[in-house]
């Protein structure tokens, strides 16, 4: 049963008005696999699935995701009524929701060192990976409906010695959490909730090409943007570009200056460099990561909740 509701009816939307069934347990193996299954018994409903600890979570390209509890493990099932196409965004409008929900529980957390977005699709504080967002699109094989499943993994209220390098290679991002950098303990349902509530909100924008609210968010993004201006390596399958980061477009896509002058990417993997051209590793001195190759999109075509319930 489901343990709350989020009423969205207030909200503007070319959809009718809608809540986002809750469900919650204390352990899953991921909570974006078990959010699919879910959906198959809840057609057309936004489902907010959210776990204490997961199992087997993961991130890019299946690399696992430490999730013990003290941090906030959850996805969003949302019913799509617009083009694939118009969800480009979703990783980083969900990247700043969790920004937004944090330093609303932690004031602290707006002051320096001050939450940085990593395009396309990571949260990064103190030189230390904070975040993790994973975004699928499933088609639905026996009605002409889909499903976008955004899955979120944030280190709040974890101690150091429960963070583990989430995958072996050198130039993976060292993960931190809010509580090694600003002492603060914060309440993790309630980070979740408002990072759903804001994050539903951005998409029916999408949804109805609210250009003046998306104008607003990209502003908010890039005012977030981790690297802007600095020296970067894009890597891009077999190959790499350099350059430094001037921003992000309204489709998502990263703004890269380069020689042959203002590049656009949809994808790749960012990494930092110093002013030398030698790229920064993971355990760099100064605390600055290097970051892993990663796409903003994968397409994909019996547990017992603690509590279901629609988000108030």
């Amino acid at each position: 049963m489901p343990t709350g509701v989020i009423d969205l009816t207030k909200q503007s939307s070319p959809r009718p008005p809608m809540r986002i069934l809750r469900f919650h347990y204390d352990t899953l193996e991921s909570t974006s696999d078990h959010a699919l299954r879910l959906a198959a018994s809840h057609r057309g409903e936004a489902l907010l699935v959210i776990a204490d600890c997961q199992s087997a979570g993961r991130g890019r390209h299946g690399r696992s995701w430490h999730s013990p509890r003290g941090g906030a493990w959850f996805t969003l099932a949302w019913p799509m009524t617009a083009p694939p196409d118009r969800y480009r965004l979703a990783p980083l409008l969900a990247a700043m929701a969790v920004v937004e929900a944090i330093e609303r529980q932690c004031p602290a957390a707006a002051n320096p060192p001050r939450i940085q977005i990593k395009w396309p699709n990571d949260l990064l504080l103190a030189g230390g990976k904070l975040a993790g967002i994973l975004c699928q699109q499933d088609a639905d094989a026996h009605t002409a409906s889909a499903l976008l499943r955004i899955g979120v993994g944030v280190n709040l209220n974890i101690d150091a010695e429960a963070l583990t390098c989430p995958c072996h290679e050198p130039e993976a991002l060292m993960p931190v959490s809010l509580w090694q950098v600003h002492r603060v303990r914060v309440d993790i349902a309630a980070v979740i909730d408002t990072a759903a509530r804001r994050l539903t909100a951005a998409l029916t924008a999408l949804e109805g090409v609210d250009r003046s609210t998306i104008t607003l968010a990209l502003e908010r993004l890039n005012a977030r943007l981790a690297w802007q201006g600095q020296p970067v390596r894009l890597r891009l399958g077999e190959g790499c570009r350099c350059g430094s980061i001037a921003g992000i477009d309204a489709e998502g896509r990263l703004l890269l200056q380069s020689e042959a002058g203002i590049e656009v990417f949809d994808a790749g993997g960012i990494q930092q460099l110093r002013r030398d051209g030698a790229a920064r590793r993971a355990a760099a001195t100064d605390g600055t990561p290097s970051a892993p190759d990663v796409a903003p999109w994968t397409v994909h075509s019996p547990h017992h909740a603690t509590g279901v319930s629609y988000v108030k």
